[in-house]
């Protein structure tokens, strides 16, 4: 990219078109004193990749919500993390760390641990590094209708009443919830 030719955009710009999360997971990605060449490849693996945290976030509180499971906050992971950041700003192995939990929550919630110690621990050190390394997700809140919708789709489910159930289930979709 240069100036001259015109082929530059703006952070801001940037942002505006592809959202924060993308763009910081772009910087993220990359060694703070390593040029960046931004391609179309690499921001759709950025999109990529930040889909697949928003949609294991949507994942996991549904699956916090039916198991009424309850998060505790504890430590386990984050001394590590933190050193990692401190080992001249690595934010790679700190990606690496996320990528490592994001399987290990997709297996717990597959298999529908419940309430597991390492499970807590999981759950902890996923939002510990959203929120380090700044990623933010504006998920819906459960509200009144949202329970009801998930109840009624579970009901729809047990009773063998696919046909409605999938509605009901693209309602949730639609709604941002699953």
């Amino acid at each position: 990219m240069s100036k001259s030719l015109g082929n530059v955009i703006f952070a801001k710009h940037f942002a505006k078109i592809y959202g924060v999360n993308i763009f910081r997971y772009l910087i993220l990605n990359s060694h703070y004193n390593q040029v960046i060449n931004f391609s179309e490849e690499l921001i759709k693996q950025a999109i990529d990749y930040v889909r697949k945290i928003k949609n294991l976030l949507k994942r996991l509180n549904f699956y916090l919500y039916i198991g009424k499971i309850k998060v505790v906050k504890q430590k386990s992971q984050q001394e590590e993390i933190i050193n990692s950041l401190l080992n001249n700003l690595n934010t790679i192995k700190t990606l690496f760390f996320l990528e490592q939990i994001i399987n290990s929550l997709n297996k717990s919630i597959d298999k529908r641990e419940n309430d597991s110690e390492k499970l807590q621990k999981t759950i902890n050190d996923f939002y510990f590094i959203l929120s380090l390394l700044g990623f933010r997700f504006d998920l819906p809140p459960y509200s009144l209708e949202v329970k009801l919708l998930i109840k009624k789709w579970q009901d729809l489910r047990n009773k063998s009443d696919y046909t409605q159930a999938d509605k009901i289930r693209k309602k949730l979709q639609e709604m941002d919830v699953l």
